[in-house]
């Protein structure tokens, strides 16, 4: 019997913005997709690409490769 290794990789959703409004509304913001093994990795990324003062991880998701 075959044992099959499933792979996968991450993806952050990472949101870049200029300031937050006091009801949480973002102002001025961009999203980025980004493949990263962590945080830090994914906003440094999107850090690399557009410059903006504020950034955080809004989703998280994986995706297994076929």
């Amino acid at each position: 019997m075959q044992v099959k290794i499933k792979k996968s990789f991450l993806v952050f959703v990472v949101q870049g913005y200029e300031r937050k409004l006091d009801d949480g509304t973002l102002v001025d913001t961009v999203v980025f997709e980004v493949l990263a093994n962590t945080e830090k990795n994914a906003i440094n990324k999107a850090k690399k690409i557009i410059k903006k003062p504020f950034y955080r991880i809004s989703h998280v998701y994986e995706k297994e490769i076929l």
